[in-house]
């Protein structure tokens, strides 16, 4: 399960059963996504932007991108071909970088993490991490100018 805070939104929760729930300081419930990351698909992580009021919620299928006002499911970020879709299979960790408009997701085999255009909605990069078998996070270092992969 993945609990987020948004200011104005509230407390977002999304369920591994693939269920957000988006609560205000009341405990009113303001927005309810049922199959956040497809139909059938539990969510392996999931990430909010502030910017965009934007959900990505990840199963094996993909992210799916989530308009959180509308509940206007926006897209999902999907594989291209044959030679990556293997490391597809679980998404353990998919985060917005400080832009909003980039998201980086860590892959479980080989260590694979990928950057994403979300309002293009297409791949920009994606790379294998040397000697790690298995990427579980990533984190923006702003400081240093870096993503760290582990």
């Amino acid at each position: 399960q993945t609990l987020l805070w948004h200011n104005v939104l509230g407390i977002l929760s999304v369920h591994r059963d693939g269920t957000a729930l988006m609560v205000d300081t009341t405990g009113a419930v303001t927005c309810r996504i049922s199959d956040a990351a497809g139909r059938g698909v539990f969510v392996c992580t999931a990430d909010l932007s502030l910017e965009h009021e934007q959900l990505a919620a990840a199963g094996q299928r993909g992210i799916h991108l989530w308009q959180c006002f509308s509940q206007t499911k926006m897209g999902v970020l999907e594989t291209i071909g044959e030679t990556v879709k293997k490391s597809t299979t679980l998404i353990l960790a998919a985060r917005y970088l400080p832009s909003r408009r980039f998201l980086v997701s860590a892959h479980e085999l080989y260590g694979e993490v990928r950057i994403w255009d979300v309002l293009r909605l297409e791949l920009v990069c994606s790379i294998r991490t040397p000697d790690c078998p298995r990427a579980t996070s990533a984190a923006w270092d702003s400081m240093g100018m870096a993503l760290l992969v582990f």
